[in-house]
C-alpha cells in the first residue's frame, strides 16, 4: 500500500497549488486541448469554457465567504493592518491591495452611512410614534365628546319623535 494513489499526482488540467499569494492562471486553451487529445474540438472547447466558469465561480464564491466571516468575526481591521505592514515591507502595493483596501474604506464609509441613517430613520419613527399617540389620544376625547352630546340629543329625539307621530 505504499505506491502512488491517483490523488497523488493531480490531472494536468487543475492549476498547481502556488506558494506565492497570486491566485493560479488559467490553463490556455490549446494546453486545455492537449489534456483531452481524443476529444473533439468543439467538446473541448466547451469543456474549457466550464473549466474556466467552476474555477471563476470557486474564486468568487471563497473570496465573498471569506470576506463575510472576516466581518462576522471583525477581522476586517486586523487583516487590513497585516496587509498594510506586508506592503510596507515589500515596497508598495500591488495594484490588487490597492483596490482591496479602497473596497474596505469603501465599506467602512457605507456602513458609517447606513449607521447614520439608521439612527436618522430610529428618530423620525420616534417622532411619528408621538404624533400618533397624541393623535389617537385626540380622536379617543373626540369620540368619548360625540357619545356624551349623541347620549344628551337621544331624550330630545326621542321627544321630537312622540310629538310628530302624534
Amino acid at each position: 500500500m505504499g505506491g502512488k494513489t491517483p490523488l497523488d499526482d493531480p490531472p494536468p488540467f487543475f492549476p498547481q497549488p502556488s506558494t506565492s499569494d497570486a491566485a493560479p492562471a488559467l490553463l490556455r486553451r490549446q494546453e486545455f486541448r492537449a489534456c483531452f487529445p481524443d476529444f473533439a474540438d468543439d467538446v473541448t472547447l466547451a469543456l474549457h469554457d466550464l473549466y474556466r466558469q467552476v474555477l471563476h465561480a470557486s474564486r468568487a464564491h471563497s473570496e465573498a465567504e471569506f470576506e463575510e466571516i472576516c466581518q462576522d468575526a471583525g477581522a476586517l481591521d486586523a487583516l487590513a493592518a497585516a496587509e498594510a505592514l506586508a506592503l510596507a515591507a515589500e515596497g508598495g502595493p500591488p495594484p490588487e491591495a490597492a483596490a482591496r483596501g479602497a473596497r474596505v474604506a469603501a465599506k467602512r464609509a457605507e456602513a458609517a452611512r447606513l449607521r447614520e441613517a439608521l439612527r436618522e430613520a430610529d428618530e423620525a419613527q420616534a417622532a411619528l410614534d408621538g404624533q400618533l399617540r397624541a393623535r389617537r389620544a385626540d380622536a379617543a376625547a373626540a369620540a368619548a365628546r360625540f357619545a356624551r352630546v349623541g347620549g344628551d340629543l337621544e331624550p330630545l329625539a326621542a321627544a321630537a319623535a312622540s310629538v310628530f307621530v302624534d
